[in-house]
C-alpha cells in the first residue's frame, strides 16, 4: 500500500533514486565509489530490508527469497546482508532467551 509501517514505503526502489533525483543505476554506481549520500540511503534500505527479511522468518519460520527489481543490485551486497541479518537474529534470539528466563523464574 506504500502507507507509513508497510515494507512497500521502506523499500520500494523508487525510494533509492527518485529522493536524490537520480536513476536507480546511477544510485548503486554511486554507493560502490562511496558517494556518502548513497551510502547513508543504502545502508537504511538494507537495514529496512534486512529488519523485513527477519521479521517474514520469525512469523513464518521459512527461507526468504529476495526477487524484484532492487535484488539484482543486491548481489554486490550479498556478504553484507548476511552479516546484518546474523546481527539481527542474534538480538532477537538473546531477547527470547532472557525472556523465557523471566517467565520461568515468575513461575517458581
Amino acid at each position: 500500500c506504500g502507507k507509513k509501517g508497510c515494507v512497500e514505503s521502506y523499500l520500494s526502489a523508487r525510494n533509492l533514486s527518485s529522493d536524490l533525483g537520480i536513476q536507480i543505476d546511477e544510485f548503486f554506481k554511486k554507493a560502490s565509489e562511496g558517494d556518502a549520500q548513497c551510502v547513508k540511503v543504502l545502508d537504511e534500505y538494507l537495514d529496512n530490508l534486512t529488519t523485513g527479511i527477519n521479521n517474514l522468518y520469525v512469523i513464518f519460520d521459512r527461507d526468504i527469497v529476495i526477487g524484484g527489481f532492487v535484488s539484482r543490485y543486491l548481489l554486490e551486497y550479498e556478504d553484507l546482508l548476511i552479516n546484518i541479518l546474523l546481527i539481527q537474529m542474534e538480538d532477537i534470539f538473546q531477547f527470547q532467551v532472557v525472556h523465557q528466563r523471566e517467565r520461568i523464574q515468575e513461575q517458581q
